[in-house]
C-alpha cells in the first residue's frame, strides 16, 4: 500500500518571494522597494552587481560630456546636431536614476521588470481562474460534436419528411399486398461504401440452411457447399472485381449493381405527435436579452415545425417566415442540452459549483499550479461531453421512432447482381500460345442486366434496426426526379414549363430564369440525383406512392410533388446534409491478435492477447465491431487505461513462459524418477535371484536408462521447439511494453512536463530581465539609436515576452486538453482509413503468417501515430509564447519544454525497453537454468543406472570364485556387462 500525504501548493507570488526575500503578505512589485540587500542571497548579489553597473553610467555621462563639447563647437548647436533632440537630457537623467540601487538592493529599473511581473502574474490568473471556473460551472463542452449539431438537425428534417412521406403514400399510393404493406427496389451506386456494407449485412445474415435449400448464388458458396468466408471478406474489404484460382480454374467476379428491397408499412392508427412537441419544447433553450429585439421563442418555432409536419399542402407557406427554422430549432436544442447540465448542477450539487472558488480564495487556483489541474479539467470535460451525448441519444431515439411510428421503413432483402468467369487454366495457356486470350469479363453488364444470371436475394432478418450507416450509402432518385416531370406534364400537359417556371420563382426568388427553363430544370435546382440513404430512403417512399398510385389523382399528386419541392428547398435553406462522406475502416487488429494467440498456443503458454491489440487500434474512434470502449470521449483517460492493460498483460504472458519451463522440469524430474525408479528396483530385485541369469539385472537397469533418457530427451524436444517462437514473442512484448509505458506514463505527464519546463524558463526569464535593467537603463542614457528608448528598444519585446508567457501558457495548456477531443479523433480516422487501403492490398493473402505479421506491425505503427497526436495537442503549451511574438517582429524562439520533453521521452522509451528487456532475459534466463536442471536430472538417473551394473559385477566375480574348482560339470559364465572383457 501507498503511503499518502498532503503538500502545499505555491503560488506564483509565494515563488518569487522566496527567492527575492520579499513580504509574503505584499503580493504587488512594491515589496522589491522594501526589506534590506543582505535579506536574502539574491538581493546582496544584485546589489553589487548594480553598483558597478553604476560606474559605467560615470563613464557614459564623460563620453557624452567630451564628444558633446566637440560636436557643439563643430555645428553650432548644443550637443551637435545628431544629438540635438530635447530628450537626451530626459534619457540622461532618467537612465541614470533608474540604475542607481537602493537600500533594498534593487534598482527602479528592476522595480518597474517587478511592475511587469505583477501585470504578468495576474493577467494569467485572471484567465486561469474564470477560465476554470466558468467551464466547470457553466458546463461548456470541450467541442461541440459533429454528430450532435448535425444530428439534431437531420432528426428533425427527418421527422418532417417521415411525415410527409407517410401521408403522401396513404392519400396516393395503394398497397402491394393484403397486409397493407408496401414493396420496393431501390439501386444503390457500387462504390466501396455500398459494397462494404451490404456485405455486413449479408455475413450478419447468411446461413448454412440458405444453402441446403439452394437459396443462395454461388458467390457466397463454396464447391464442398459451405459458405464462401473468403469472398464475403473480400466485399468487406471494398472489392468490386476480383480473380481467384480454385484447382484447375480461374474464376472472376465483377459486383456491377446492388439492388435493397425494402418493405412500407402505414400504422393502423394515428401516431401521437405530443411526445415529440413535448420533447422539442423541453430541450428548447433559448436567452433572453437585456435589450433590444428579442430571439425567436421555443414555443413558437415548435409551433411552426408541428403545423409544417401537420399539414402537408401547405408547406409552401412556411418557406419565407420560417426559413432558418429548422437550423435555429436545432441551435437552441444543442444549447438546451447545456443549460440542463447547468440546471441539474445547480440543484443537485452547489458544493461542486462553488469548488473552484473555494479554490481561488484559498490561493491554490493559481495559474503556476495549472500544471497539476489539467485531470480534473479533462475529467469535466469527459462528464460534460458524456452528458450531451446521452440527452441527444435520448432525443435522437425518440425522434427515431417516432419516425417509424409514422411510416416503418425495413430492409428485407440485399441482391448483388454480378459477371463470373470459370475458365481452366489448361484453356487459358492454350489461349494465351494462339494469341486469343482475352483479358475482359463477358458477356458485359448491360447484357447481363437484361436477364441477370445472378440475381438471388439474400433475406435479412435483423431488418428493425437503427443502420446508423445509411447515410454513408448514396441512393439513386433518377427514376423519382423522372417521375416528377412526368406528373406535370400529365396534369399541366403544354403549360407544364410554365408552372415549373412560376414554382421556381417561388423556390428561388432571387435567381433569374434561363430561357427554354422546363420542368427538368426545376425538379434538378431542387432535388439531387443521388442522396444518402438515411433521408433517400423516404424519397424512395414517394417514388413508391408515385409508382402504384391510385387512379383519377393525378392533381393531388402535382400538388404533393409541389409541395415536397418546397420542403426539400425548406432543408437546403437549412443546410440539412443530402450527403455524409465516410470511409471504409478495417479492424485489422483482430487478425494480428488471432496471429498472436496461435502463436501462443504453438508455445502451450497461458496467455493471449486478450484483446489489447484491439485496445490499441480502438484509440480515438472504435474499428471493433460491438466495441464498447470505456472512457471514450476523453482521449487521455483512454489511453492510461490501455496503458495500464498492456503492463498487466506483458507481466502475465513472461510469468505463463516460465511457468510452462517450470512445468516442463516438473515433468522431466517425474518422469525420470518414475521410470528409473521402477527399473532400478526391479534390477535390484532381479539381483537377489539371478545366479543363474545374472545379466538380467543390468539389462533391466540399462532398459530403465534408456526410457528415461527417451522420455526426457521428448520432453526437451518438445520445449525446445515451442520456444522457437519465443524471440518472437520477446519482441512483442518489449514492442508491447514500451508503447504500455508511452500510455501510461510519458503521453499524460507531457502537459505536466511542457508547462513545468515553461515555468522555469518564465523564472529563469525574470532573473535574466533583472540583471538587463540597470544595463537597458545605461542603454537609455547613451544617446545614440532609437529616439526615445536609444540602444534599449530590444527590451521591449523582452519585456513583452515575460508579461505574457504565463498567459500564453495557460491559453496553450486550456487548448491543448480541448484538441485531445477533436484532434485524436481526426488522427485516428485518417490512419485507420489509409491502413484499410495498406492492408486491402495483402488482407486476402493465403498466407496468414504474412498477414499477421504486417497487421501486428500496423498495430504498432498506430500506436506510435497516436503518441505523436498528443505531443502535436500538447506542443501548444511552448508553441504559443514563442509564436505569438513573431506576429510583432519577435525574434525569441526558446521552445521551453520541448527539448526536454524529448530528454524526458527519451530516458523513459530507454528506462521501459531496458526492464521489458530485463524481464525477457530473466525469463530466457530461467529457461537455461531449467532446461540445465533437466540434463542434472537425466544424468543423475544415469549415475543411479550404475547400481545394477555394480550388483552384476558382484554376482559375477563371486560365481568365478565358486567355479574355479568345480571340475568339468562347473558353468562357465562370460563377463555380463561388458561381454568383451
Amino acid at each position: 500500500m501507498m503511503a499518502t500525504g498532503i503538500t502545499e501548493n505555491w503560488s506564483a507570488w509565494q515563488v518569487l518571494d522566496q527567492l527575492f526575500g520579499f513580504d509574503s503578505q505584499n503580493t504587488s512589485a512594491s515589496a522589491a522597494l522594501s526589506g534590506q540587500a543582505s535579506d536574502v542571497a539574491f538581493r546582496e548579489l544584485i546589489y553589487y552587481f548594480n553598483c558597478g553597473i553604476i560606474m559605467a553610467v560615470i563613464a557614459i555621462y564623460a563620453f557624452i560630456l567630451v564628444i558633446g563639447t566637440i560636436n557643439t563647437a563643430k555645428d553650432g548647436t548644443f550637443l551637435g546636431k545628431n544629438w540635438s533632440s530635447y530628450w537626451i537630457p530626459l534619457r540622461t537623467i532618467l537612465g541614470s536614476a533608474c540604475a542607481i540601487p537602493l537600500k533594498s538592493g534593487f534598482c527602479m529599473a528592476q522595480y518597474f521588470v517587478f511592475l511587469m511581473v505583477g501585470v504578468s502574474i495576474n493577467f494569467a490568473n485572471q484567465v486561469w481562474q474564470n477560465t476554470y471556473e466558468k467551464l466547470d460551472k457553466d458546463k461548456v463542452p470541450p467541442v461541440m460534436s459533429f454528430d450532435i449539431s448535425d444530428g439534431v438537425k437531420t432528426d428533425i428534417a427527418l421527422y418532417l419528411l417521415a411525415g410527409f412521406s407517410a401521408d403522401m403514400l396513404k392519400n396516393v399510393g395503394m398497397p402491394t399486398g393484403s397486409d397493407n404493406k408496401y414493396d420496393a427496389l431501390d439501386t444503390t451506386k457500387v462504390d466501396q461504401m455500398s459494397l462494404v456494407q451490404a456485405a455486413m449485412k449479408i455475413e450478419k445474415n447468411i446461413t448454412q440452411k440458405m444453402i441446403d435449400n439452394n437459396q443462395l448464388d454461388d458467390i457466397y458458396v463454396t464447391k464442398d457447399k459451405k459458405i464462401n468466408t473468403a469472398n464475403i471478406e473480400r466485399l468487406k474489404q471494398g472489392m468490386q472485381q476480383w480473380s481467384v484460382i480454385e484447382d484447375d480454374n480461374y474464376v472472376q467476379f465483377d459486383v456491377y449493381k446492388i439492388i435493397n428491397h425494402y418493405i412500407f408499412r402505414l400504422p393502423i392508427t394515428q401516431p401521437d405527435q405530443d411526445k415529440v412537441s413535448t420533447a422539442l419544447n423541453t430541450y428548447c433553450y433559448v436567452e433572453k436579452k437585456d435589450e433590444g429585439s428579442q430571439p425567436r421563442s421555443c414555443q413558437d418555432m415548435v409551433n411552426s415545425i408541428m403545423a409544417i409536419h401537420n399539414n402537408s399542402m401547405d408547406i409552401n407557406k412556411h418557406l419565407t417566415n420560417d426559413a432558418d427554422v429548422i437550423f435555429t430549432l436545432s441551435q437552441a436544442i444543442a444549447r438546451g442540452f447545456q443549460q440542463k447540465l447547468k440546471d441539474e448542477a445547480k440543484n443537485t450539487d452547489q458544493d461542486k459549483v462553488n469548488s473552484t472558488e473555494d479554490d481561488k480564495k484559498e490561493g491554490e487556483n493559481d495559474w503556476w499550479n495549472a500544471d497539476q489541474k489539467y485531470f480534473k479539467l479533462d475529467g469535466n470535460f469527459e462528464e460534460v461531453l458524456k452528458a450531451f451525448h446521452n440527452d441527444f441519444a435520448i432525443f435522437d431515439d425518440l425522434l427515431y421512432n417516432n419516425q417509424q411510428s409514422q411510416i416503418t421503413i425495413d430492409k428485407v432483402g440485399v441482391t448483388l447482381q454480378y459477371l463470373k468467369n470459370n475458365n481452366s487454366i489448361s484453356s487459358l495457356v492454350d489461349h494465351y500460345n494462339d494469341g486469343s486470350l482475352e483479358y475482359r469479363l463477358y458477356p458485359d453488364t448491360h447484357a447481363d442486366e437484361k436477364n441477370p444470371k445472378h440475381n438471388k436475394e439474400v433475406k435479412l432478418t435483423d431488418y428493425t434496426e437503427n443502420d446508423k450507416t445509411d447515410k454513408f450509402i448514396q441512393l439513386d432518385v433518377t427514376k423519382l426526379k423522372q417521375q416528377m416531370i412526368d406528373v406535370f406534364h400529365n396534369v399541366y400537359g403544354d403549360k407544364d414549363n410554365q408552372y415549373c417556371r412560376d414554382q421556381f420563382s417561388k423556390l428561388f426568388p432571387n435567381q433569374h430564369i434561363i430561357d427554354g427553363f422546363s420542368c427538368k430544370d426545376l425538379i434538378d435546382a431542387v432535388v439531387p440525383s443521388s442522396i444518402s440513404t438515411d433521408i433517400g430512403k423516404y424519397f424512395l417512399v414517394i417514388q413508391t406512392a408515385l409508382a402504384n398510385s391510385k387512379s383519377g389523382i393525378e392533381s393531388l399528386k402535382a400538388e404533393y410533388i409541389s409541395q415536397f419541392l418546397y420542403l426539400v428547398r425548406l432543408f437546403q435553406l437549412n443546410n440539412v446534409g443530402f450527403f455524409h462522406e465516410g470511409a471504409v475502416v478495417a479492424d485489422i487488429a483482430s487478425p494480428a491478435e488471432s496471429f498472436l494467440n496461435g502463436i501462443f498456443q504453438k508455445m502451450s503458454l497461458n496467455a493471449d492477447a486478450g484483446g489489447m491489440l484491439s485496445q490499441i487500434y480502438n484509440i480515438g474512434e472504435a474499428v471493433t465491431p460491438g466495441v464498447e470502449m470505456t472512457n471514450a470521449f476523453s482521449a487521455l483517460r483512454q489511453i492510461q487505461g490501455v496503458g495500464q492493460s498492456l503492463i498487466k498483460m506483458v507481466v502475465d504472458t513472461l510469468q505463463s513462459v516460465t511457468e510452462k519451463t517450470e512445468k516442463a522440469f516438473t515433468d522431466v524430474l517425474i518422469e525420470v524418477s518414475t521410470i528409473q525408479g521402477a527399473s532400478k528396483l526391479a534390477a535390484l530385485g532381479t539381483a537377489a535371484f539371478s545366479y543363474f541369469t545374472p545379466g538380467l539385472p543390468g539389462v533391466i537397469s540399462s532398459i530403465g536408462d534408456v526410457g528415461a533418457q527417451l522420455a526426457t530427451l521428448i520432453t526437451m524436444t518438445n520445449l525446445t521447439m515451442s520456444l522457437v517462437w519465443l524471440p518472437l514473442v520477446f519482441f512483442v512484448l518489449v514492442t508491447l511494453f514500451t508503447n504500455a509505458v508511452l500510455f501510461a506514463l510519458i503521453i499524460p505527464l507531457t502537459p505536466f512536463i511542457l508547462f513545468w519546463a515553461g515555468k522555469i524558463a518564465w523564472l529563469l526569464l525574470i532573473i535574466e530581465a533583472l540583471v538587463a535593467a540597470p544595463v537597458v537603463a545605461l542603454g537609455i542614457v547613451y544617446p545614440e539609436g532609437h529616439e526615445v528608448f536609444g540602444k534599449a528598444e530590444p527590451a521591449i519585446q523582452i519585456m513583452l515576452n515575460l508579461v505574457l508567457r504565463p498567459v500564453l501558457m495557460v491559453f496553450g495548456l486550456i487548448t491543448a486538453i480541448i484538441l485531445t477531443y477533436l484532434v485524436i479523433a481526426i488522427s485516428a480516422k485518417g490512419f485507420h482509413a489509409v491502413a484499410t487501403q495498406i492492408s486491402n492490398v495483402y488482407g486476402t493473402s493465403s498466407d496468414s503468417y504474412v498477414t499477421g505479421t504486417l497487421n501486428l506491425l500496423l498495430v504498432f505503427m498506430y500506436a506510435s501515430f497516436i503518441g505523436l497526436a498528443f505531443y502535436k495537442c500538447f506542443s501548444l503549451i511552448y508553441i504559443l509564447p514563442d509564436k505569438i511574438l513573431h506576429w510583432v517582429g519577435g525574434t525569441h524562439n526558446e521552445r521551453a519544454g520541448a527539448e526536454d520533453m524529448q530528454e524526458m521521452k527519451s530516458s523513459g522509451m530507454q528506462n521501459a525497453q531496458g526492464m521489458a528487456q530485463a524481464g525477457t532475459q530473466t525469463a530466457e534466463k530461467y529457461n537455461q537454468g531449467k532446461t540445465e536442471e533437466m540434463h542434472g536430472v537425466q544424468n543423475m538417473g544415469s549415475s543411479v543406472g550404475h547400481v545394477g551394473t555394480s550388483v552384476d559385477n558382484y554376482k559375477y566375480h563371486k560365481n568365478q570364485k565358486g567355479s574355479s574348482g568345480g571340475g568339468e560339470n562347473s558353468a562357465h559364465l562370460n563377463n555380463p556387462v561388458n561381454p568383451n572383457k
